[in-house]
């Protein structure tokens, strides 16, 4: 007769393994923070995204680190993470543009948002 613990575990489990079903070549280094995704469906999920869902991201980015909602934001802040969002989601919009934009709408050391986001958009 079994007991309780042994009726738990299955009998004779074939060995399984961690090793990947991707050849080695095929993998990459990746920040911890960034999920594993196929190749595939790597390819695939970015021709479902278009370039204004990806510009999106960055206004909803922007707007989010205006905690008083007041539609301005630090110059220097809203430069770096316009940059940064453009290289993560290939946005490609200049380095100059950029600066153009931020520039162009300022107030003070500040930017306003909705006319800088309006100009790049329109890039």
């Amino acid at each position: 007769m079994k007991s309780p613990e042994e009726e738990l575990q299955p009998e004779n489990l074939p060995a399984e393994t961690s090793a990947p079903k991707d050849p080695p070549s095929s993998l990459m280094i990746r920040p911890v923070s960034q999920p594993f995704v196929s190749p595939a469906m790597k390819h695939k999920s970015e021709e479902c995204e278009t370039w204004i869902d990806r510009f999106r991201k960055l206004e909803n980015a922007l707007y989010l680190c205006d905690l008083s909602n007041t539609g301005v934001l630090e110059k220097e802040r809203a430069r770096r993470l316009i940059h940064n969002y453009n290289l993560i989601y290939n946005l490609s919009l200049s380095p100059r543009k950029i600066d153009q934009a931020l520039k162009r709408f300022r107030s003070g050391g500040n930017t306003l948002l909705e006319p800088a986001l309006q100009y790049l958009k329109e890039l």
